[in-house]
């Protein structure tokens, strides 16, 4: 006799049906978006990514970005201090020690005198390592004194500078305090919190050293995500792409002034940032060759690769940074078909001129041991090199020529260097450097006509000083309204000087999509804002931010004398 029953057959039924309800709800799920508010989600360490995520995280953790900061290490750091090491500067001696089981560096202070200081953390590793040293009231500096592991030798990031305790520069003072000038772009999501009121710090990090949340963002939606089995919908990890993945990286590889410091991966840099671009100062050279410590995300902006859709991760790979190919197989992913290295470079592929970053991305070093290649992607100009001593690619390897020599060559194989459009550019930045008459018409036609939209704005915001002619305040004004967002923030940014006499489409930039945009012009109208108008907020709300530094503070006590 059978033992089926019919509850058997109504249990089958019931699971039969869950599970068709479960299929339904999974594939009703995976259609949508698991939205999430960055702001609302805790971030939960690169450590919780190890467990899905080994190999990633093995590539990560040998990175610049792993090392970028992080705790003394006793074993990693005794060669910087044992056997002792005296650290000879101009004519100041220095020392770095071990003392009790603590690594000290003796040197001068902010009073003037010298005292052992003991680091807590170490920023950065290869080639060079600098120490963080907690003082009063929050603060914590960055020494100036620094280690090479690979020489094994200490030495001054500033050379024979030989700053001292009264200059804003000097180690233990404001120019080098790492809550504002470093900590943001070496960790993981950090507020400042400075209290303008008692000129104290209290700085936050989510994680030391830049982790996987902050190009990904916080990370716990997505592992509630994966717990739920994937039925929550799309994975709310952020994987960037294009101009979103572009102003990720550049919130940190930019010389910038930040606007906030509530950027998450995936937000719009100029909605945080500004950059710095080339201007009436030797910040850039004249053809947007790097010239300060500049970084890369403007240089790259100014190339054509960026404004053809090239990305970061079409070069690098993005969990060691490396690139992806050594050599000119590299650039050969995308110019294989147009260009064949040795008849355009002239030179034999196996020598440095055959390589094709030794000429379009040359080498600055920084901090006397980093070398850094401009992504500007520039074409060597000599001509330039005549006429404003701006350094040139060919020039910087074959050192024994002239420039002459060098403008020759070039001019028989590439043709006549001032009918490129990067010689147009460059030219207009010399001509308002020197004051030249030609100056004014240089810049209009670059503001007009340069194909390159970052040039664009880089000659709008050079007009400001030119705002006397009505062709100026008619080209500044037509750019206003221009798609590019940092095009419409350096022309609001034009209109500084005119005193008060400003155009009526100024008005309309204060409910601009873009906040550098709303906060240039509330800038410039902040004496006819209300205390509640949100632009004026934003304003104040960036100054405040900025108070620390001697600018910031400037400007905000500006603000208040005027209203």
């Amino acid at each position: 006799m059978s033992n089926f029953r019919p509850t058997t057959l109504i249990i089958a039924a019931v699971v039969l049906i869950a599970l068709i309800l479960l299929a339904i709800g999974v594939s009703s799920y995976q259609k949508t978006s698991y939205e999430v508010d960055p702001s609302q989600i805790s971030y939960v360490g690169s450590q919780s990514c190890k467990e899905c995520h080994e190999e990633i995280f093995r590539e990560w953790g040998a990175s610049v970005h792993a090392l970028a900061e992080r705790p003394i290490d006793e074993e990693r750091e005794a060669p910087a201090f044992l056997p002792p090491k005296e650290i000879q500067v101009v004519d100041s001696t220095s020392k770095a020690f071990e003392k009790d089981g603590e690594f000290l560096i003796h040197t001068l202070g902010k009073d003037g005198k010298k005292k052992d200081f003991e680091p807590a953390r170490i920023l950065g590793d290869n080639p060079l390592r600098q120490f963080l040293v907690p003082q009063d009231r929050g603060y914590v500096q960055v020494t100036s004194l620094a280690f090479d592991p690979q020489a094994e030798e200490w030495f001054d990031v500033f050379g024979d500078e030989n700053r001292q305790p009264h200059e804003w520069g000097f180690w233990a003072n404001k120019g080098m305090t790492w809550n504002t000038m470093c900590a943001e772009c070496h960790n993981t999501r950090v507020n400042k919190n400075y209290d303008i009121q008692k000129d104290v710090y209290h700085t936050d990090v989510e994680e030391m050293g830049v982790g996987c949340e902050a190009c990904h963002g916080p990370g716990e939606a997505h592992i509630e995500w994966h717990r739920s089995f994937h039925i929550l919908g799309d994975d709310p990890v952020k994987r960037l792409e294009g101009k979103e993945l572009i102003d990720s990286c550049g919130r940190c590889h930019a010389r910038r002034t930040a606007l906030t410091e509530d950027f998450y991966p995936g937000d719009l840099f100029l909605d945080h940032y500004v950059p710095e671009l080339p201007n009436d100062t030797e910040v850039y050279y004249p053809d947007g060759q790097v010239h300060d410590e500049d970084y890369v995300y403007s240089s790259f902006r100014m190339s054509r690769m960026y404004h053809e859709g090239v990305t970061c991760l079409d070069c690098h790979l993005p969990h060691t940074g490396k690139t992806k190919f050594e050599g000119n197989a590299l650039c050969l992913q995308c110019h294989a078909d147009k260009i064949n290295p040795t008849e355009h470079s002239h030179h034999k592929v196996d020598q440095p001129g055959g390589f094709c970053v030794n000429c379009h991305m040359p080498t600055t070093v920084y901090m006397q041991r980093q070398p850094r290649r401009d992504h500007g992607f520039t074409i060597p100009d000599p001509k330039l090199t005549i006429e404003a001593d701006v350094p040139n690619a060919c020039n910087r390897c074959h050192d024994d020529k002239s420039p002459e020599w060098a403008l020759e060559a070039t001019e028989k194989w590439w043709g006549p260097v001032d009918e490129r459009v990067n010689g147009k550019r460059s030219r207009a930045v010399l001509a308002v450097r020197n004051n030249a008459p030609d100056a004014l018409p240089r810049l209009l036609e670059v503001a007009r006509n340069d194909p390159l939209t970052t040039w664009k704005a880089i000659a709008v915001g050079l007009l400001k000083s030119f705002m006397g002619s009505p062709q100026a305040v008619q080209v500044a004004t037509s750019l206003l309204d221009h798609p590019d967002p940092l095009v419409r923030t350096m022309a609001v940014d034009s209109f500084e000087h005119l005193g008060g006499s400003y155009p009526a489409q100024l008005q309309a930039k204060l409910t601009d999509p873009v906040r550098s945009v709303r906060i240039r012009a509330a800038w410039l109208l902040h004496q006819q804002l209300e205390d509640s108008h949100p632009a004026f907020r934003e304003l104040l709300d960036y100054l405040r931010l900025s108070a620390d530094q001697p600018v910031g503070a400037l400007q905000l006590a500006t603000v208040y004398r005027q209203r």
